[in-house]
């Protein structure tokens, strides 16, 4: 997932363009956003042909969000894809809410672009929730590129903070390997049901541009009484935090928490506490706590969070009828509104800088940055022997000149 900032980028060619090749009726729609570059998009596709094999017929919708209408030629002339394209990023969340209202599907699949599918991918998701009509959520096991584990599922603290299951271990880990529920899956790799996403709402935007969204949207499918599981048979691997700064993704996830609690506060209440060391162990024993949620015979209830920080009626209703596409006006205050958020991000980020700058004090701050290019370098020098001897020669030569 790539989160570049929200600056108007007027497309080049139709706004929706669906290939020749994709399916006129098709069960699942798997979304895709792009940002800046196509490189691992392109990366994803291909995976995606042993991906769906054996799955249910899919379009693949790429949403181009904000992407450079340069960055966008090697996919503008595939004919086995819907291209959409924004001029503005709407985030990851908004992004994704402007592909569904194009979608035909009764099945919503998102992967990240930066995620490579393995085979069986698909089906492994449409049979866990076929499986067992009362699933709203199911996403899969996410593997680094070592190939171990980057999450099997997810747990959520009572202070709002989050942690993978499994994270770092083996990727055949027992008892990952079984199908259960969770608190929430990433959308890195993930299906919700059409029933599902309408009534939740889709993503709630007030994440922009991106982190929490997935967590929360899991937290009110479970709250409606769906159950949101891990499907371990359905595979991808995650070029992991490639595409964001690691100082921007500390901010917003830490404001985003602040988001999340605010909005959930009394359901928090009822989760484990964080412990003071968070090990593999530790999440495993808190994840085995997480309820199977059972739906009501008389049908599902509406749960608003906290009464202080309620979601907008007009979110939690459907956009459009499944494919048929939003009005120009609509597209247009969409893009004015994620703007506006985009120029509200920047200045709240500025602000957290200043007030960065000024606790620690100009000095204190670059020792720290240097202490940290240090430890990195540290890191460099121990896995990779090149470094070492670069490291080596660049010291002899200082001596020399001593």
């Amino acid at each position: 997932m790539t989160i570049a900032p929200a600056q108007a980028t007027e497309p080049e060619g139709p706004r929706v363009q669906r290939g020749a090749r994709v399916p006129d009726a098709p069960s699942v729609s798997i979304i895709v956003l792009v940002t800046t570059s196509t490189d691992r998009l392109q990366r994803c596709l291909a995976s995606m042909e042993a991906g769906v094999e054996g799955g249910p017929v899919a379009e693949i919708i790429v949403l181009a969000n904000g992407t450079a209408p340069e960055a966008l030629k090697p996919i503008a002339g595939r004919d086995d894809i819907v291209l959409i394209r924004s001029a503005v990023n709407h985030g990851f969340g908004g992004g994704c809410n402007w592909a569904a209202r194009f979608a035909c599907g009764a099945r919503l699949v998102f992967i990240n672009d930066d995620a490579v599918a393995d085979a069986g991918w698909l089906a492994a998701l449409d049979s866990a929730m076929s499986e067992d009509a009362r699933v709203g959520v199911v996403g899969g096991r996410v593997l680094l590129e070592s190939g171990r584990l980057q999450e099997a599922g997810n747990v959520v603290w009572r202070d709002g903070s989050t942690s993978h299951i499994g994270r770092g271990l083996p990727a055949d880990q027992q008892p990952l390997l079984a199908r259960r529920d969770v608190d929430y899956v990433s959308f890195c790799s993930a299906m919700i049901r059409r029933e599902t996403w309408v009534q939740v709402g889709g993503f709630d935007e007030r994440y922009f541009p991106a982190y929490y969204e997935d967590a929360d949207l899991c937290l009110s499918a479970r709250a409606l009484g769906w159950r949101v599981v891990c499907e371990p048979a359905s595979v991808v691997l995650h070029d992991e935090g490639a595409s964001t700064p690691v100082a921007l993704r500390h901010f917003l996830s830490a404001r985003n928490q602040g988001l999340f609690v605010a909005k959930w506060r009394s359901t928090l209440a009822e989760y484990d506490e964080r412990p003071k060391h968070v090990t593999p162990a530790a999440v495993m024993q808190a994840a085995a706590h997480t309820p199977v949620q059972a739906v009501a015979a008389a049908g599902m209830h509406e749960h608003a969070p906290d009464a202080a920080t309620p979601i907008s009626r007009a979110r939690r209703k459907p956009r459009n009828r499944a494919g048929s596409p939003p009005a120009e006006a609509d597209r247009l205050a969409l893009e004015a509104r994620h703007l506006a958020a985009d120029v509200a991000l920047k200045n709240e980020y500025a602000t957290n800088l200043a007030a960065q700058l000024e606790a620690y004090g100009t000095a204190a701050l670059l020792r720290k940055r240097y202490v940290s290019l240090r430890r990195a370098l540290g890191v460099q020098v121990r896995r990779r022997p090149g470094v070492a001897r670069a490291v080596e020669r660049l010291r002899s030569r200082l001596g020399d000149r001593e």
